[in-house]
């Protein structure tokens, strides 16, 4: 049995077969894109993506609002030593300033009824800070920091899990929400 030689320049071959079959002459493997078909290819993806990167930025603009709860807290120095309060404090970690118009705690039954902003019970702060009165400009990097007297009722609410603070600003008709949940570490 004799041996084929190893077959040289297989390009060059299949340049050939293409000139014979009417492509052009310049495309040494078939199924090549012409240019016009790259820059075609190209703008059918750049499209979308900048499409997709707009609508990103423009559901990222504005405000954004990190709500944090701190029950059983107290002040020092203060008059009365068995006060307790529940803490609030906003920050805008933002693009855009916006304004704290209200707080409040509510109670929801279910997961459904809070998702819908449905309260079963809904208690307004009237004063949440003396220091920053609402309605307060929160701008970029900044925060709010509100509070309120714990009485029984409230530390009940905090005990089955069922409080919620809300506060609102003029940039949402939603407020921000944040579970009330209990301290580790209560004081004595």
């Amino acid at each position: 049995k004799s041996v084929r030689p190893a077959r040289k320049r297989p390009l060059l071959r299949l340049r050939r077969r293409a000139v014979r079959r009417g492509a052009e002459a310049n495309i040494g493997i078939p199924f090549m894109l012409k240019v016009t078909e790259v820059a075609a290819w190209v703008g059918a993806v750049a499209g979308p993506c900048a499409l997709l990167w707009d609508f990103y930025k423009w559901k990222t603009a504005g405000p954004r609002l990190k709500l944090t709860v701190s029950p059983n807290m107290q002040m020092i120095p203060d008059p009365d030593p068995d006060a307790l309060y529940i803490m609030a404090t906003v920050q805008n970690q933002g693009t855009a300033g916006t304004t704290i118009t209200g707080m409040c705690f509510a109670t929801y039954r279910s997961w459904w009824t809070r998702i819908r902003l449905k309260p079963s019970t809904q208690f307004l702060v009237v004063t949440p800070s003396t220091t920053r009165p609402v309605p307060f400009k929160i701008e970029v990097g900044t925060e709010w920091l509100g509070m309120a007297i714990q009485d029984k009722e409230l530390e009940q609410m905090i005990g089955a899990g069922n409080l919620w603070c809300n506060v609102y600003h003029s940039w949402s008709k939603r407020p921000v929400q944040a579970h009330v949940i209990q301290n580790r570490l209560r004081p004595k």
